[in-house]
């Protein structure tokens, strides 16, 4: 009887080759940067030039109605709210440089002024409107208020020729495009008794 020898089992190796696998990974990341960087460009990009073209568009309308608008503001005391009034106004006006805000403001001391709040309020764009608005003030304003009547006088007395003039009062919030609304709902009034409603 003879005898064979056993063969002896042979190791596996197994070998992995990491080179390929990162570079593979590295290929992939690179990728991925670089879509999310075209998405930011075409972004930026896209905002430009929608916001010229909302700009052109407003410049197109605001020639096409000139007319200057007054709105005029009395203030008891009640800073923040009128800010948040006017500042209603100036944004959702369509031709903001065309309004011309006025305010009447009676004050007791340590009373909020209605610039600091507006100035507080607005945006670095808009703080330019916020310059132009024209604010009388008044001190001791619990025992010398004589009313929004006479406020209203007062600022009619300062207050340059304009086509269109609006009283409001604190709290009042605009709609879109109101100045706009203004001038088109009076533009084709033929009867006197006939009225419109104004969108503020």
């Amino acid at each position: 009887m003879e005898l064979h020898p056993v063969p002896q089992q042979q190791p596996v190796r197994i070998v992995v080759d990491s080179s390929n696998s990162s570079t593979k990974d590295g290929v992939r990341w690179y990728h991925i940067i670089v879509i999310l960087v075209c998405i930011f460009l075409l972004w930026s990009l896209w905002g430009w030039f929608s916001r010229k073209i909302h700009r052109a568009k407003r410049s197109t309308v605001c020639e096409k109605y000139p007319e200057s608008i007054a709105v005029l503001l009395h203030c008891h005391r009640d800073a923040h709210e009128c800010a948040t009034t006017i500042m209603s106004f100036l944004r959702h006006a369509t031709c903001p440089p065309r309004v011309q805000i006025h305010v009447y403001q009676e004050l007791d001391r340590g009373d909020a002024d209605v610039f600091n709040q507006c100035m507080s309020l607005a945006t670095s764009e808009e703080r330019a409107w916020v310059h132009n608005i024209r604010i009388v003030t008044t001190d001791d304003a619990s025992n010398t208020s004589l009313g929004s009547i006479f406020a209203w006088k007062e600022l009619l007395r300062s207050t340059p020729k304009t086509t269109w003039i609006m009283l409001t009062k604190p709290g009042a919030t605009a709609a879109e495009g109101w100045d706009i609304q203004l001038s088109e709902a009076w533009k084709n009034i033929h009867m006197e008794d006939e009225f419109r409603r104004t969108p503020v």
